[in-house]
């Protein structure tokens, strides 16, 4: 585990306290877990290797990305705390699986 990614998490939780903020930690679950942040979020492909069930035994909110109905189905089989639909517009910044959904 990179070193400054965990420094990164511990302050950014202890500036979530310290706001009265409910802080997830995106894909870094374990570090979610080990540092008490509030919840963490999960793209489909880190359903496959996350453990859902020690996030949900260690109290985490979990909130899951899709992008089609599919993926949808799939999220609502884990019994998140959100599901985030996207992407809705076009995007030049990264290579999305789907079509834009807006």
């Amino acid at each position: 585990m990179d070193e400054e990614v965990e420094t990164d998490v511990i302050a950014a939780i202890a500036l979530g306290e310290r706001y009265n903020a409910r802080l997830f930690i995106n894909d870094y679950w374990r570090l979610a877990i080990k540092h008490g942040a509030y919840g963490v979020h999960l793209g489909q492909e880190d359903m496959d290797v996350a453990n859902l069930t020690a996030i949900s035994e260690a109290g985490l909110r979990l909130g899951l990305s899709t992008h089609d109905n599919m993926e949808m189905d799939r999220a609502l089989s884990a019994n998140p705390s959100y599901i985030a639909l996207g992407h809705v517009f076009p995007t030049q910044t990264k290579q999305m699986p789907s079509s834009p959904q807006g």
